[in-house]
């Protein structure tokens, strides 16, 4: 079902990786790529019924590996899982460029129901959508909280990390 389609350097016209993070988990991670595609022949334009913009869609999962070629033999490495955000391919232009993030760009658009006293393991566990795996440090299932405010799932996620003096990270492989 879909289309899975590989991109190699010659089809890349511009690439960036960017990584940040915060040791004390007092803002979250940002993972991010950008990267544009020749789009001369109209693949990407929005206008073509043929072209590949219809299949576009929020959220798509991008797999990024890294390859060099080692004696003759190609040696990969996991870039990491990335979620499509934005793309722009104006009709009539030449290239396409896509941007793809990490999970919490799309939790910071997500307001869940916080009611109740929780674990900070429970209030994690709670706000991360059942389709993105997660690694919870087992010491938050002893500190309990209750919410002050409303907040977005990324900001529940943060704040627990941070109060639970746990590191926030994404790793290469999604979560």
């Amino acid at each position: 079902i879909g289309h899975s389609l590989t991109f190699t350097k010659s089809d890349l016209l511009s690439f960036t990786h960017e990584q940040s993070g915060d040791l004390l988990s007092g803002e979250l991670p940002k993972y991010s790529i950008t990267f544009s595609l020749d789009n001369s022949d109209g693949r990407w334009d929005p206008n073509n019924p043929e072209g590949m913009a219809q299949y576009l869609s929020e959220r798509q999962k991008l797999t990024l590996r890294y390859g060099m070629d080692v004696n003759g033999t190609i040696e990969w490495i996991d870039g990491g899982v990335f979620y499509l955000s934005e793309w722009n391919a104006p009709p009539n232009g030449l290239e396409a460029q896509f941007v793809a993030r990490d999970v919490f760009e799309f939790l910071l658009s997500e307001n869940p129901q916080a009611t109740g006293s929780k674990t900070l393991y429970e209030w994690i566990a709670s706000a991360i959508p059942g389709d993105v795996r997660v690694s919870i440090d087992s010491s938050l299932t002893t500190i309990s909280a209750a919410p002050t405010t409303t907040n977005t799932s990324a900001e529940i996620v943060q704040k627990c990390a941070n109060a639970g003096c746990c590191i926030l990270r994404y790793d290469k492989s999604g979560f």
